[in-house]
């Protein structure tokens, strides 16, 4: 029923969301599933932004090294800061999903710490009802 949530939760605040109204629900073997499936999306996106983030840092440090040579350049100036940005915005997107894995983990911790909804037993059938006494007329 959710896993369309999760797979159209694109962004890291949008699955952040999802993670504080998951830990809400009583089903707690479908909710662990759930935020399971969240914290892997999201590490899964870490470490495809990590691998992004490692290129973009060492693209940026050549550019500064660059800039650094002929500051009065414009075209290396422009590409420096370029780089800083695309640099400064996988950062914080890694940055957001680590906190997706970080707020699935307290969830969980929560969840594991609540103690489970438990069903309350059916009201015993009492004999004294009136049908039964119709059945003794």
């Amino acid at each position: 029923m959710f896993e369309p949530l999760i797979a159209d939760a694109k962004t890291s605040d949008r699955r952040r969301f999802l993670v504080s109204a998951f830990k809400r629900l009583s089903n707690r073997p479908y909710v662990i599933r759930l935020l399971g499936r969240i914290k892997q999306t999201a590490e899964e996106n870490s470490n495809k932004l990590d691998s992004r983030l490692r290129s973009a840092e060492e693209a940026l440090m050549k550019a500064e090294a660059k800039y650094k040579n002929n500051p009065n350049d414009a075209a290396a100036k422009a590409d420096y800061e370029a780089k800083n940005n695309a640099a400064n915005d996988l950062a914080n997107e890694k940055a957001g999903e680590d906190n997706v894995i970080a707020d699935v983990e307290k969830a969980l911790e929560k969840i594991k710490k609540t103690p489970a909804p438990v069903k309350r037993a059916g009201k015993a059938k009492d004999d004294d009802d009136e049908s039964s006494v119709i059945k003794t007329m």
